[in-house]
């Protein structure tokens, strides 16, 4: 089981990023936890999230033109989704 303190989920949630999103990350990875997903969904999802804090996570305007202005194949487009969307829903967040 992953938890808070697995170093596999808080690396995913915190390298190379700042504090508020990282922290952000980390209850989002925490709550996906909770709802008994599994390791192979918390930490692709806490890497995807990580990579689009480049935006403001909390703006999903700017999140949403990040994924549509990439060159992704749709199938790696449709992750940066699934991992966004559980973060615009644990925060409350219109997307």
């Amino acid at each position: 089981m992953v938890s808070q303190t697995d170093p596999r989920v808080a690396s995913a949630a915190t390298d190379k990023i700042e504090p508020h999103a990282s922290n952000g990350i980390l209850n989002v990875l925490v709550h996906l936890e909770s709802q008994g997903r599994k390791e192979t969904i918390i930490i692709p999802n806490g890497k995807q999230l990580r990579y689009l804090t480049k935006h403001d996570l909390d703006n999903p305007n700017e999140v949403n033109d990040l994924i549509t202005q990439q060159s992704w194949s749709n199938n790696y487009k449709g992750g940066m989704v699934d991992a966004y969307r559980h973060y615009a829903r644990y925060y409350g967040l219109q997307w």
